[in-house]
């Protein structure tokens, strides 16, 4: 599951669920462009529409994101770029693998009820034409139940009306108070915390959250 609450009408951040033409495998990627408004949707629209037709190219999450890094670099300047994190599920091996690029740590809500938090990596997208030496792809070992929480800067970054960040820290704690076996009321619920963190201050950039379980 997951949503996206923009800042502005029009919202930088991406995320999407993308079944390619090999059906036994399933991609989860999640992006933050630089910037707000307009400028920034634009280029998380074309990223959206890049994105479905590299994957039904390439399999390798490393491989898209180099090719998605091109697409961005040639049809946007310099000051624009993209954090990006690409994770594919294969079915087959029940294996998942995945490729930062600058993105914000996975989290990792264990069946146990441990929390973990894994350092994505990578270069950001945009920035250079080449990056395939700066990216790579990992695998990830994740056991039934285990629960994947993805998110842009904008929930970490979240400030109250002191103008007090959330920050990583805090944002681990109410993951793991909103913990709920059906994911879309944990998610309700973590948003929840959020807003209510947030009280009466201003959302100044869009908040994105997708939630993943191995079932």
């Amino acid at each position: 599951v997951g949503t996206m609450i923009p800042a502005k009408e029009i919202g930088g951040d991406y995320y999407d669920f993308i079944i390619p033409e090999r059906s036994d495998e399933l991609y989860i990627a999640i992006g933050d462009v630089s910037g707000k408004g307009v400028p920034a949707g634009l280029i998380m629209a074309m990223v959206k529409s890049a994105l479905q037709q590299l994957i039904d190219t390439y399999s390798s999450t490393q491989t898209v994101l180099t090719k998605l890094n091109k697409i961005i670099d040639k049809n946007t300047d310099t000051t624009k770029f993209m954090t990006f994190l690409l994770l594919k599920w294969n079915a087959k091996k029940e294996k998942l693998y995945y490729t930062g690029a600058g993105h914000e740590h996975l989290i990792i809500y264990r069946q146990t009820g441990d929390l973990e938090i894994l350092k994505t990596r990578g270069m950001v997208l945009g920035i250079t034409e080449e990056i395939e030496d700066y990216i790579e792809e990992k695998e990830l070992h994740i056991n039934y139940d285990d629960i994947i929480i993805l998110y842009t800067d904008g929930i970490i970054e979240a400030k109250n009306e002191k103008e007090d960040l959330l920050t990583l820290k805090h944002f681990c704690e109410i993951v793991k108070e909103c913990y709920n076996p059906t994911l879309q009321i944990m998610l309700e619920n973590i948003l929840n915390q959020i807003k209510t963190y947030i009280g009466k201050a201003e959302q100044y950039d869009d908040i994105t959250l997708v939630i993943i379980k191995r079932c």
